[in-house]
């Protein structure tokens, strides 16, 4: 069955959104107990940190706590590249507020994670953030609760590729994906001789930076987010060879083979502005999903990156807070 949706979008309309539906051995990871955890409450929402140790790595983590016992739902939010998980505090909390328990990190290379070990800007290989999401998950999950993953940017394209490659194992309730890096905006997308370039180089010095390139005004048309973006000292403007890399490479593999692994529910967003990540790869992506799979594509007219930080964020929210508690029941 194919159903049309409808999303508020500048001006306030979506240019396509269409749903289908139909029916209904990673590594050990153990991540070990907090080290320091601080609680804090607003609007009747309890936000923890806490720095948990695995594999080696010790990494700083938020939970926001359902608002009813026992949560809806549980989602583990994986952020972008360049960024850190504090800057979903408004997400998160409208999350918690709608009975669901989400949890997120500042991925390795990244944020408090990335200034506290290892290299800043290097995520250490792909295997390894695989596996990042599957300990997250064994410490979001709550027995009996349907389980989801949400990811933006960078972090879009790992959850797609977690969903191909590891759901079979970790099996979950659906994913939240917006703004995928699948492919980079042509205005940002590196020659192919660069690449190949590239590719040789972070054979032989994986941890060298290379700067981003990313223009602030591109993330959002609210001037409140981008004057927040640079205050803070956790947003850096390049990353290691490996992780581009490990970026470009899997998100063509979403394009030209895993798409036939996924087959787990999808929620894919995209603002038709986005100049960083490309909103074409996102629809030919969602293209080649089979038509049995539940899922669902809404592009946003006139949104740029961050379509959860744009001026009309709390309809973007919503429908991903709705999507996941129609499929928790």
């Amino acid at each position: 069955m194919v159903e049309a949706v409808v999303a508020a979008a500048e001006p306030a309309q979506a240019t396509r959104a269409a749903e289908a539906h139909a029916g209904d051995a990673a590594p050990a990871t153990t991540p070990a107990a907090a080290s320091t955890t601080a609680a804090s409450s607003a609007d009747s929402v309890t936000r923890t940190e806490a720095w948990i140790k695995h594999d080696n790595r010790e990494f700083y983590t938020v939970t926001y706590e359902s608002v009813v016992q026992p949560p809806k739902a549980t989602v583990t939010l994986i952020h972008g590249i360049g960024e850190h998980i504090d800057r979903y505090d408004y997400l998160m909390r409208q999350f918690a507020q709608a009975g669901i328990r989400i949890h997120g990190y500042d991925q390795r290379g990244f944020g408090k994670t990335g200034r506290r070990g290892g290299t800043l800007g290097d995520n250490e290989g792909f295997t390894k953030v695989l596996n990042d999401i599957e300990a997250a998950n064994k410490r979001t999950r709550v027995d009996g609760v349907p389980h989801f993953l949400y990811g933006h940017s960078m972090g879009g394209m790992i959850v797609l590729n977690y969903g191909a490659l590891r759901a079979d194992k970790d099996p979950l309730a659906g994913i939240i994906c917006t703004a995928p890096a699948i492919e980079v905006h042509k205005k940002g997308r590196p020659h192919p001789v660069l690449r190949s370039v590239v590719s040789l180089v972070a054979s032989a010095v994986p941890t060298v930076p290379l700067q981003l390139g990313l223009l602030h005004e591109d993330l959002t048309r609210s001037e409140d987010v981008i004057q927040a973006y640079k205050a803070s000292e956790y947003n850096i403007g390049f990353a290691s060879i490996r992780t581009l890399k490990s970026m470009l490479n899997n998100g063509n593999a979403l394009l030209k083979s895993r798409y036939a692994n996924f087959k787990v529910p999808l929620l894919l967003a995209h603002g038709t502005k986005d100049e960083i990540t490309c909103p074409d790869a996102s629809q030919a992506f969602f293209d080649k999903l089979s038509d049995d799979l539940d899922k669902t594509l809404v592009l946003y007219e006139g949104h740029l990156h961050e379509i959860h930080n744009e001026p009309e964020k709390d309809d973007m929210i919503n429908t991903g807070i709705e999507w996941v508690l129609k499929r928790a029941v």
